[in-house]
C-alpha cells in the first residue's frame, strides 16, 4: 500500500500522463528496496484503482491509463447504499452547486447545447401527456442538467455535479418511477427548465444562477 502510495505521488510530481509507463519492474523493486512479488501487489493494486494497465510480456509493464469518469462515480456511489441517504441531503447539495454549474456554463454553451435542452424539454412535455414511459421522462429531467454540467469548464465543479446527478439517478429517480407520476411537480420541472433556457438563450448568467436555485429549492 505505501508503495502504491509512493507510485500515486510520483505521477503527480512528475506530471505523467496517460499512456505514459511506469519504470520496469526492477527498476520499482531497487527504488523501493522491495521483493519482486511485494511491488507486483502494488501494480495489481493501481491496476484495480483504474491508474494503471499491466502488460505481460518482454515489452510488458505498467502503463498510465484514464480513470474513466463513470467507473469513478459508481466506485463512489456504491458507499453510499447502505448510508440511509435521504434525497434532500443530495438536494441541500444541488441547491449550492447548480447554480455554480449554469453560472460557468452559460458563456461556454454552444447552439447545438441549447437545442439539447430544448429536446429534454420536449421529452419532459411528450411524458406529462402519458405519450412515453415514465422512466424516460424521468431521464430526461436529469439529461437537462447533466448537459449543463457537462459544459463546466472547472473539472472538480464538473465532476461533483456530475455526481450529484449520479445519486439522484440510483436513489431518488428508481423511487420516483415506481411511486408514479407526479404531475405537478413535472410541470414545475418544465416551467424551470423552460426559463432557463430562455435566459441562457440571452446569455443571462446572473438569471439563470438565481433561476437554478429557484428551481432546487
Amino acid at each position: 500500500d505505501q508503495i502504491a502510495d509512493d507510485l500515486k505521488r510520483w505521477i503527480v510530481m512528475t506530471g505523467k500522463q496517460p499512456g505514459e509507463r511506469l519504470p520496469q519492474e526492477r527498476e520499482l523493486i531497487r527504488l523501493f528496496s522491495s521483493s519482486r512479488g511485494t511491488v507486483r501487489e502494488a501494480l495489481k493494486s493501481l491496476e484495480v484503482q483504474g491508474l494503471v494497465e499491466v502488460i505481460s510480456g518482454p515489452q510488458g509493464g505498467a502503463r498510465l491509463v484514464r480513470v474513466p469518469e463513470d467507473r469513478s462515480m459508481q466506485l463512489l456511489a456504491n458507499y453510499f447504499y447502505f448510508q440511509n441517504i435521504r434525497a434532500a441531503d443530495i438536494y441541500e447539495l444541488r441547491r449550492a452547486i447548480e447554480p455554480l454549474v449554469v453560472r460557468e456554463a452559460a458563456p461556454v454553451l454552444t447552439t447545438a447545447d441549447l437545442a439539447a435542452l430544448r429536446q429534454t424539454i420536449e421529452i419532459c412535455r411528450r411524458g406529462v401527456e402519458g405519450r412515453l414511459d415514465l422512466a424516460t421522462h424521468r431521464i430526461a429531467e436529469l439529461r437537462f442538467h447533466q448537459i449543463l454540467a457537462e459544459r463546466v469548464p472547472n473539472r472538480i465543479l464538473r465532476f461533483y455535479a456530475l455526481f450529484l446527478i449520479h445519486l439522484v439517478f440510483n436513489f431518488v429517480t428508481p423511487k420516483a418511477v415506481a411511486q408514479g407520476p407526479h404531475d405537478a411537480f413535472s410541470s414545475h420541472v418544465i416551467a424551470s427548465h423552460e426559463a432557463l433556457v430562455t435566459a441562457l438563450e440571452k446569455r443571462q448568467a446572473a438569471k439563470a444562477a438565481r433561476l437554478m436555485e429557484a428551481h432546487m429549492h
